[in-house]
């Protein structure tokens, strides 16, 4: 089994990085061919035989990936573009036009007016000719779903029998690749309750939305005691916080800044601890009906919730992050490609 990827742009060469890897750990051949779109930019030496210029980038590009197709040695069993550059859609037409399937990733990114252009146009034209379509989320396999099977946006709801849909043609939901170029890292919730007016039930509803987050996702949760919990927490709550190793006893200001600047996000009842996470520029969620920091509150540097909203705040938060992949959209899309080129070449 031997895919070819097609690139130009060094964010076309990120974008396919990962893919490629995943591919060559599963012991498939993978070409990189090069259009020299972006000579200053892109890293590494992948194949091109073609030069890359402003009237006759497009053309070269067909001719050459055309050319390459009719030596049997070279010839892939699929092609991967990625993007909306006139590379990705030279290589998905040339493909097209001898009849080897092409892979889009980043496919249905959608403005649905004229800018950018070409690049809008390119994306769209793409889907017409691709086989697999792989979307960085679920608007964007929507708005492929719709171009291309002429769905209702009815009947684009992602519950019950929507899977088949998606199967059937061709369209997954997988994230972005260049999200598995980036440097992983933890989701990390620092939290700190005191007031007087949290405690007992607010403080316990707090700690049970933060069980739950915990509970749903991997993250890390680092909740600072107090010490008027003595008296306003029962001891089955703290034992269990401990044993989840979700529970700090209080420290010196200088160790609370060291887990303050790792933090992702802040949850306090605390008025100067709203103003140290907008220093660093870190969201926070207020358990108060009110702040009296309204500077905060109006930039949007800080949210008040209520107790049974911490999890809804924290989930909101959290989908920002991962609303383009979690880091393995290159390991699925590897994946597909070898199950599905198995079944013909097989």
């Amino acid at each position: 089994m031997k895919i070819m990827t097609i690139f130009g742009t060094r964010p076309e060469q990120l974008k396919l990085k990962s893919t490629v890897q995943a591919l060559r750990d599963s012991g498939t051949e993978v070409e990189e061919w090069w259009t020299g779109q972006s000579p200053d930019l892109v890293k590494g030496e992948p194949r091109h035989d073609w030069s890359y210029g402003i009237t006759q980038g497009i053309a070269d590009t067909i001719a050459g990936t055309r050319y390459a197709f009719d030596r049997p040695k070279l010839r892939p069993d699929a092609i991967l573009v990625a993007g909306d550059t006139a590379s990705a859609f030279a290589g998905a037409l040339a493909g097209f036009l001898v009849g080897v399937p092409v892979g889009h990733i980043e496919a249905g990114l959608r403005t649905y007016v004229r800018e950018p252009w070409p690049e809008e146009q390119f994306r769209r034209m793409i889907a017409d000719i691709s086989t697999w379509h792989f979307c960085p989320d679920e608007n964007s396999a929507c708005n492929v779903l719709r171009e291309i099977v002429g769905l209702k946006v009815t009947d684009l709801g992602w519950g019950v029998g929507m899977d088949h849909k998606r199967q059937e043609h061709n369209v997954f939901v997988v994230g972005n690749p260049i999200i598995d170029t980036l440097s992983a890292s933890i989701f990390n919730v620092l939290v700190t309750m005191h007031r007087r007016e949290n405690w007992g039930f607010p403080l316990e509803e707090t700690i049970e939305q933060l069980f739950n987050f915990h509970a749903d996702h991997e993250v890390d949760i680092k909740i600072i005691s107090h010490p008027n919990w003595k008296s306003h927490l029962p001891e089955g709550i703290v034992q269990s916080l401990r044993g989840q190793n979700m529970l700090l006893d209080p420290m010196p200001h200088e160790d609370f800044q060291d887990l303050l600047v790792n933090a992702s996000v802040v949850v306090t009842d605390s008025g100067g601890l709203q103003e140290e996470a907008a220093h660093y520029g870190i969201p926070c969620l207020v358990v108060r009906e009110s702040t009296e920091r309204t500077a905060l509150e109006q930039i949007g540097a800080v949210k008040c919730i209520s107790p049974d909203q911490v999890k809804q705040g924290l989930d909101l938060l959290l989908s920002r992050r991962t609303c383009y992949g979690d880091g393995t959209s290159g390991i699925k899309i590897a994946q597909i490609l070898i199950e599905e080129l198995s079944k013909t070449i097989d």
